[in-house]
């Protein structure tokens, strides 16, 4: 199990710092590749902590609420690394949105979009 923890929590802190490259990312195939790649590793995470959890039900009686609440914390390390990619995608959005709007200077006043677009 320890093994296993370890792995688990060095996987998250990866996630962590690949959220900055996704942001930072400046062409969409870097985007898409590195977005897969983040759920992918999410995804491990998830499952290895599935598995935490039905190794916590082994421990001994008195490490066992302590190997419990370690998983705990890394399952809720992984909801937040999930908001946080969700986070990511949708302030990408929205610049490409805000993008496409300044290059349509000739925007209707009642929220229609570009006369032209």
């Amino acid at each position: 199990m320890e093994t296993l923890y370890h792995q688990t929590n060095k996987m998250v802190q990866d996630v962590q710092n690949q959220l900055g490259h996704l942001e930072r990312a400046s062409t969409p195939e870097a985007n898409h590749q590195l977005d897969v790649e983040l759920q992918a590793r999410i995804d491990q995470v998830v499952s290895n902590c599935e598995r935490l959890e039905l190794l916590v039900n082994k421990e001994p009686p008195s490490r066992r609420s302590t190997a419990k609440l370690r998983v705990d914390q890394l399952k809720y390390d992984c909801q937040h690394l999930q908001a946080a990619k969700r986070n990511v995608q949708h302030r990408r959005f929205i610049r490409a949105v805000l993008k496409k709007n300044l290059y349509c200077p000739l925007m209707a006043g009642d929220d229609r979009g570009c006369v032209y677009c």
